[in-house]
């Protein structure tokens, strides 16, 4: 019988969460992400169950490493996470996670592209193929202007559409004002051995601030002996400048119910990114959403991996393309809606969630 934990995240300084941008960004501008990657969030939990099993020691200059393999491997599973369906891949007693989210004054607030009201409809037109022209039914959104709203994005609160939240504080917004997160650029330079400048090595660094009553949520089904108390908190770090951040878990009834009550008219929104086999949407009449570049660390349980520093060398997965959280699926059909997106290995640890339409 599986047992739920709700773990709460509350950074303690700025916090950047890297990733590949594409070909065209800027390399000297570092631009952080609003969440942590899910991997980010299996990892620190895979570590949290190593270290309160006594199962990590720590040797100077090699930080701390893994000193009973196979106890390990029975808390953790094998290796990091692969993203491969034919590995049917198990996580030691992390049984799965859900999407990680923004809890504000006690309500989970949910991502959204903002669809500015505007409904899918229906037009006569024509699709073309290979195979010549034939009369077809178009999809789109009359009256929308990609230059002038770009998706723009916004939180909705899990049990109340009435309340919205803005994405970023704006200039003249205070504290006691409904946002989520404030940006500053920090710049700084790269420096080389014996301290010396780097003739490349300018650059800039997006830095993210939750508001003081928001923190980042998300909850785990654990399988039973994996040795977590009923509640408790620590200290973790996260993100590519190791930010600290306060972390509490609790024992729960319920696992990710907060879903289960977020329901758009007509829409079926991405609740986490999501990863699909191909990229035509198969399941809804129309989506509009963004896509993301999404890749991990490879790394294995062994005695020999350090889990204090960063892997060395060619540790990285392939690069894949996911869709990004809070896109608008208009008119699903739930049925192949839910083929499309079924990808057991993502879905485990919190990727390809979405909600029903109301």
């Amino acid at each position: 019988m599986p047992e739920y934990y709700l773990f709460t995240l509350k950074p303690l300084s700025p916090a950047y969460f890297g990733g590949e941008h594409g070909l065209t960004e800027d390399d000297y501008f570092l631009r952080t992400r609003l969440f942590p990657q899910q991997t980010t969030i299996l990892g620190m939990l895979r570590y949290e169950l190593l270290r309160r099993n006594q199962t990590l020691t720590y040797q100077r200059g090699k930080g701390y490493q893994i000193n009973d393999q196979k106890k390990a491997e029975g808390l953790i599973g094998e290796n990091s996470f692969t993203g491969t369906e034919a590995d049917q891949q198990t996580f030691g007693k992390i049984e799965k996670l859900s999407p990680v989210f923004l809890q504000f004054e006690n309500k989970a607030w949910f991502l959204v592209k903002n669809p500015k009201n505007f409904q899918a409809m229906t037009i006569p037109g024509k699709s073309y193929s290979s195979s010549g022209s034939k009369t077809d039914h178009l999809y789109c959104l009359p009256g929308y202007n990609v230059k002038e709203y770009h998706l723009s994005e916004i939180f909705f609160c899990e049990d109340d559409l009435q309340k919205t939240l803005k994405v970023e504080k704006e200039e003249n917004d205070k504290l006691s004002d409904p946002w989520a997160f404030t940006k500053f650029v920090k710049i700084g330079i790269t420096k080389q051995y014996k301290h010396q400048p780097k003739e490349d090595g300018f650059f800039k660094m997006e830095l993210l601030h939750l508001h003081p009553r928001a923190a980042y949520q998300f909850y785990a089904s654990l399988e039973t002996g994996h040795g977590l108390p009923q509640s408790g908190s620590g200290l973790v770090y996260l993100g590519g400048n190791r930010t600290p951040f306060q972390m509490n878990f609790e024992k729960v009834n319920l696992f990710f119910p907060e879903a289960d009550q977020f329901h758009l008219s007509g829409i079926s929104t991405l609740l986490s990114d999501a990863y699909v086999a191909d990229g035509a949407t198969h399941g809804a009449k129309l989506a509009a959403t963004d896509t993301v570049i999404f890749r991990n660390q490879k790394t294995l349980t062994d005695p020999e991996f350090s889990y204090h520093q960063k892997p060395v060398g060619d540790h990285a997965h392939t690069p894949r393309l996911l869709l990004s959280r809070g896109g608008l699926l208009f008119e699903p059909d739930l049925t192949a809606l839910q083929t499309w997106l079924n990808h057991e290995a993502y879905y485990k640890i919190g990727y390809n969630y979405f909600s029903t339409p109301k």
